[in-house]
């Protein structure tokens, strides 16, 4: 059961949902002769509805040094921070025009297919992938 969908019905009439661009990195890629590397990614446009962080979030990122400006993301998907064994950087969402990035998953719910991560607003020269 996806309760998300249920929850939707009802969070959506006070705040609606927003268009999202979903920026999935799919990993890096590197030139040998150069040693430059470069992030593949692919893009999903989705709705998801962003949300101000709880006071559990907020406690939760402290602890993971942020200082940033950061929003709650549910939506229908497994998006991922950066996995670092995988050499994947956390996933992109791109709201309004600008660019979030994914820091963690608080909550993943694959086999009902939803999840709520915790985004940041990236800076407009912050260009590396992880």
């Amino acid at each position: 059961m996806n309760l998300r969908s249920l929850a939707n019905a009802a969070t959506s009439r006070i705040s609606p949902n927003t268009p999202v661009i979903w920026r999935q990195n799919m990993g890096t890629t590197q030139n040998m002769e150069t040693g430059e590397r470069s992030s593949n990614w692919q893009e999903t446009a989705i709705t998801g509805q962003v949300q101000a962080l709880t006071s559990r979030d907020l406690h939760h990122i402290e602890g993971l040094n942020q200082q940033a400006y950061s929003r709650a993301v549910y939506l229908n998907g497994q998006a991922m921070g950066a996995r670092r064994l995988a050499m994947k950087g956390g996933d992109l969402f791109i709201i309004a025009g600008q660019t979030w990035k994914v820091i963690s998953v608080p909550e993943n719910w694959p086999l009902n297919g939803w999840g709520k991560v915790i985004v940041t607003l990236r800076q407009a020269g912050d260009q590396h992938a992880d």
